[in-house]
């Protein structure tokens, strides 16, 4: 959906990053597809690499389009359940983060790689905000690093 609709669908701005908590071992040709065609469209799409402590790739973080995100800690290390394979690009805070939920409690603590992949996407919107002309191509050259 956010691939073929306008600016004026998502708040007068065309998206330009999308995060995918959802985390399974086998690779859905749908997703995939999408994920490319985000891809081609330049738009950055992170997702969860899966939160079973596994060496396991798990999609849609493993694939080869889209960024792969695990969790940390509140150490700023692995988190104890986070997958850890090659296909995975950048590890983001994701154990017991408070956020909100449904009444009654208004607030829960949760810890799962959907969580770091949202830190990991508002990162991303903070880094575009500042330069804009940025593309996923500059995210993976250190050259353009401050």
């Amino acid at each position: 959906w956010a691939n073929s609709v306008g600016a004026s669908k998502c708040g007068g701005q065309i998206p330009r990053i999308y995060s995918i908590g959802a985390a399974g071992q086998f690779n859905s040709s749908a997703v995939a597809s999408a994920i490319n065609q985000a891809k081609s469209l330049g738009r950055l799409v992170l997702a969860s690499a899966g939160s079973e402590n596994s060496v396991t790739p798990y999609y849609p973080g493993a694939d080869p389009n889209a960024f792969g995100i695990s969790d940390t800690d509140n150490n700023d290390r692995r988190a104890y359940y986070s997958n850890t394979n090659t296909a995975i690009d950048l590890a983001a805070p994701g154990h017991g983060i408070t956020t909100t939920t449904i009444e009654p409690t208004l607030y829960t603590t949760v810890t799962n790689s959907s969580v770091s992949v949202g830190v990991a996407a508002g990162a991303a919107a903070r880094v575009w905000a500042k330069y804009p002309t940025f593309t996923q191509a500059t995210a993976l050259d250190s050259s353009t690093q401050e």
